[in-house]
């Protein structure tokens, strides 16, 4: 069995990705794939910190349900942030 190398010009954008904005605060929605696998999904906060889900998706549009759906349940864009906020600061020093 041959394995496929891919390089990051392989990556597939999917239309779904995009930028929110709430009061100067912005989360990025980033879905994308490889040729051939399922859809990624990753949030990325103003700070840099992402959140990927370990989970991926048959379909883009599922995956931009679930972002919204995860930013909604936070309270939206700026509970979001917060709860990123508040995981990264009880991380090991290491982690950061």
């Amino acid at each position: 069995m041959m394995v496929e190398k891919y390089t990051e010009e392989d990556l597939i954008d999917s239309p779904y990705a995009q930028m929110l904005e709430k009061d100067g605060q912005y989360l990025s929605i980033q879905i994308f794939k490889l040729p051939d696998e399922d859809w990624t999904l990753e949030i990325v906060s103003p700070d840099n910190t992402s959140t990927v889900w370990d989970e991926t998706f048959t379909d883009d549009e599922a995956a931009f349900n679930t972002a919204i759906e995860a930013i909604n349940e936070a309270g939206g864009i700026l509970g979001f942030i917060q709860e990123i906020a508040e995981a990264t600061e009880h991380r090991p020093p290491y982690l950061n």
